[in-house]
């Protein structure tokens, strides 16, 4: 058992999750047969951010339910535990609806004699456990926490009477620091509307209709051009024949979508590139994640790299002589573009669009004047947009520092 380096209240002691369980199991190890509507069927997604969600969830039928059930069967103050991705989050049952459970998700029945089982949920959901649950788990792309190491994550184990002062201690401070955070997030998701908002206005001047193509009556001066008319061909590269040279790898997952901008891009040896980094990228080229596009993994290339070379996943838009690439940027940004491409999306599990098809949007293209004046104007806002919701960010982190804290704090014995 893992040891303690504080000194611990009288009557307090360190356990471990297998002492104070009647049973842990995980959900099912094989997927159903899905239904239209049933029984719910949680998976990870539906438990890993501190609620119970049914909003989205898969249906298996009762009879499949009924057969999971005598394994896994969740039950109000049971726990469930995330163990595959999002590992070592906690979330009590708090419903009497009938559910079953996926194998990425634990359930772990606690002893109601010993344990309050608000009291055990966010003990396992203090620093000190999560940190626990963190090193136990195995892989990096498949990350999983397996039943055997949950077993063995320790925390300050506080007699009953004890625990539920606690608990209503927490729940009174707790409460309080999640509403606010919440009202931050609202902030948050407010200030990107009002930017989108601001963008709209700003390519339809005249906000004159839209239809559902998402075309509009131009200014005078302005035409509809497709993006096919107004970027060059670019080229693909293979970095495996190029095997001792550093290639800079641009994946999705280096896009920021809040930014709309390039993070943490993977250096590689030519010899261990995947076989999808193909497409050649540069200097103000503009890059759109052709792969669930409403998720808007889109970037402008604002820095020299060594050796840049992107990902298949996107779409290389690199702006010929009648546009500005910053224009192009801002205005495959919009949800003009959104509405255009939908047609196209085709794949119902993994949404995607051709680069073909996706070229087919059309865009406004004002003379090269108005151009940089746009970009002017919406560089400004952005500026804005950016500033306010770092600091929006920056008071939900440091609240979300101060619930930390809080928890820690309450299983050392000093809430």
């Amino acid at each position: 058992m893992e040891q303690v380096l504080y000194k611990l209240p009288d009557g307090w002691k360190r356990v471990c999750v297998d002492d104070v369980c009647t049973k842990i199991t995980d959900g099912a190890h094989k997927t159903p047969k899905y239904t239209d509507d049933g029984v719910p069927f949680l998976s990870v997604k539906d438990v890993n951010k501190g609620l119970i969600d049914f909003s989205n969830t898969r249906f298996v039928s009762q009879e499949t339910h009924d057969d999971l059930y005598k394994r896994c069967n969740p039950e109000r103050n049971d726990i469930l535990y995330t163990k595959v991705g999002s590992t070592g989050v906690a979330k009590i049952v708090d419903t009497d609806r009938e559910f079953s459970l996926f194998v990425s998700v634990a359930l772990l029945k606690p002893k109601s004699e010993l344990i309050d089982s608000k009291y055990f949920e966010y003990a396992l959901n203090s620093p000190e456990s999560y940190a626990q649950a963190q090193a136990l788990t195995r892989g990096v792309a498949n990350r999983n926490l397996v039943l055997k190491d949950i077993k063995s994550i320790t925390f300050n184990f506080a007699p009953i009477k004890e625990q539920k002062r606690i608990v209503e201690k927490l729940d009174a401070l707790l409460t309080r620091i999640d509403t606010a955070i919440e009202h931050l997030q609202e902030s948050v998701t407010l200030a990107d509307l009002l930017y989108a908002s601001e963008l709209n206005e700003i390519f339809n001047p005249r906000s004159l209709p839209i239809n559902q193509n998402g075309i509009y009556e131009l200014p005078h001066g302005w035409e509809w051009q497709e993006l096919a008319d107004v970027v060059v061909k670019t080229e693909n590269l293979n970095p495996l024949k190029h095997a001792d040279q550093i290639w800079t790898y641009i994946d999705i997952s280096s896009v920021d979508r809040d930014r709309f901008a390039i993070k943490d891009p993977k250096e590689i040896l030519g010899k261990d590139a995947p076989s999808r980094a193909k497409k050649h990228v540069q200097l103000n080229d503009v890059i759109f994640a052709t792969t669930r596009p409403n998720l808007k993994n889109i970037a402008l290339i604002r820095d020299e790299y060594s050796s840049p070379v992107a990902s298949t996943g996107f779409c290389v838009l690199r702006a010929n002589e009648k546009v500005l690439p910053a224009y192009l940027f801002y205005f495959v940004t919009t949800d003009f573009v959104q509405a255009q491409i939908e047609p196209y999306v085709g794949g119902a599990s993994y949404p995607a669009i051709t680069d073909g098809n996706l070229k087919k949007a059309l865009i406004p293209i004002p003379g090269c004047e108005e151009q940089k004046r746009i970009v002017e104007k919406i560089n400004s806002i952005g500026k804005l947009h950016v500033g306010l919701k770092e600091q929006l960010q920056f008071k939900i982190t440091s609240l979300r520092q101060l619930k930390a804290s809080i928890l820690d704090s309450a299983f050392k014995g000093e809430l």
